[in-house]
């Protein structure tokens, strides 16, 4: 369970129980926030990061949960590569020619997702490579351009037919992420990373080819400067069998088995 409150009620009544009762705590953020004689009546907790461990862990005198990490995942049965051929005829059928490199931006606009801080960028952006297309995702909000598609919110199942299409995605996260799943799903399916370095982001992300880090997100000129640098490296495609490598969710699901079956109560 990922509910602070419903966890909280259910250390409340743990003692009320009569049998052995391990409560375990999937957590799905960055860090820790309970209070500490909540948190020390907790059994087990797994969290998404080690960085996320390590900041949750140093916010309290004591910390006694027995602790996983995990991570998180995306299904490679939906999130994948096309070929370059299969590509084109995508991006075809969305409006685009195949000389078009398309830069992609998916998040609600709340100002932690850093929506404020994109359409600054992408003014630069667009005077420094004219060939630049801007594909938005998920976002109310709109940015009237002709280079731009404002595609809204969508259902899960189509997501992934639009990041297919995409060369570049830009996380412009300003919180402290936990994991920052869409960064994996854009991945996945072949583009070029450029995300804040902020939070559990470098630790996900590490060990993958096509990212890109930017320190110090709240400045424009990081971006731009990023942005870049990425834009001239020559991009190493990502074939289907790495991509299915990349935070998998048959991987995912034995670490979290193996996590909540190792009980608290094996022995007396």
């Amino acid at each position: 369970m990922d509910d602070p409150h419903l966890v909280e009620a259910f250390v409340l009544r743990k003692e009320k129980f009569h049998c052995p009762v391990e409560i375990i705590y999937s957590f799905h953020g960055f860090q820790l926030t309970l209070k500490e004689h909540i948190l020390n009546k907790i059994d087990k907790i797994l969290f998404l990061s080690n960085l996320g461990y390590q900041s949750s862990k140093d916010n309290f005198f004591a910390f006694i949960p027995e602790v996983h990490i995990i991570g998180n995942c995306v299904d490679s049965k939906h999130f994948f590569p096309l070929d370059d051929i299969e590509k084109n005829k995508m991006k075809e059928s969305l409006g685009y020619v195949q000389k078009d490199k398309i830069l992609i931006w998916m998040a609600n606009e709340r100002p932690i997702k850093g929506f404020q801080l994109f359409k600054k960028i992408i003014i630069t952006l667009f005077k420094k490579h004219p060939k630049l297309r801007i594909l938005i995702l998920g976002s109310k909000k709109k940015i009237d351009h002709p280079n731009i598609k404002n595609i809204g919110r969508l259902p899960n199942d189509q997501i992934a037919k639009y990041l297919q299409v995409g060369d570049y995605y830009m996380f412009t996260s300003l919180c402290k992420e936990g994991f920052g799943l869409s960064m994996i799903e854009a991945l996945k399916t072949g583009n070029t990373v450029i995300a804040s370095n902020n939070g559990a982001i470098e630790e996900v992300l590490k060990g993958n080819k096509n990212v890109f880090l930017v320190d110090d997100p709240n400045m424009l000129d990081n971006w731009i400067q990023v942005f870049d640098q990425a834009f001239k490296v020559e991009k190493t495609n990502l074939l289907l069998e790495e991509a299915n490598t990349v935070w998998n969710y048959e991987d995912w699901e034995k670490r979290f088995i193996k996590a909540i079956r190792q009980s608290s109560y094996e022995i007396d």
